[in-house]
């Protein structure tokens, strides 16, 4: 207990700690937790109190059932795949949109899957009778500026004929206002 509380109090004199400090603070003071009740269930059972093993195995489990509630409330979010902030949303629509060649977007969907990771999908609309070769390359410049936005996350983008989608009318559910996949 001693030695493993060695980093323990390190960390403790460290004013500013980041998330892997602070991860690493509470997963000391979990073991030295765990550690304590190891000990005292294991003299209690040496001064002839045998029910201490079991109550000492139920601490440490509920110490360990604490830090997976834990850890599952604050990754639940990037595992449904919450959406990101209205201002990401509307930069990677802001860029899409600035980029030589797009006429307009629609239908971008847009997931978190990593603390500062986002997968886009979207639609782009470019010119008619675009050949293929230049229509991949307004694609290919528009994943650029997505990747440049959203610390290369996923993005996949369908490339269609201008007009050949309705614009689209929809409500942010945040804040009620009206979605358009027109250019503002």
């Amino acid at each position: 207990m001693l030695i493993a509380a060695i980093p323990l109090l390190t960390l403790l004199r460290q004013p500013a700690r980041g998330a892997a400090a602070r991860a690493q603070f509470i997963e000391l003071i979990n073991d030295e937790l765990g550690l304590a009740a190891a000990l005292l269930g294991t003299l209690f059972v040496m001064w002839g109190v045998p029910v201490a093993d079991p109550l000492a195995a139920i601490v440490v489990a509920t110490i360990i059932a604490i830090n997976a509630i834990g850890l599952f409330r604050e990754n639940l979010s990037i595992l449904l795949g919450r959406a990101p902030e209205p201002q990401v949303m509307d930069a990677i629509r802001q860029a899409v949109l600035s980029t030589p060649g797009v006429c307009s977007l629609h239908n971008l969907r847009a997931e978190l899957i990593g603390p500062e990771t986002v997968h886009t999908v979207l639609h782009i609309e470019v010119q008619r009778g675009l050949t293929i070769e230049a229509a991949d390359a307004i694609a290919t410049e528009v994943k650029a500026r997505i990747h440049r936005l959203t610390n290369y996350g996923f993005c996949t983008i369908h490339v269609d004929p201008e007009g050949s989608q309705p614009p689209q009318t929809l409500h942010d559910p945040r804040t009620g206002e009206l979605i358009t996949g027109e250019p503002a």
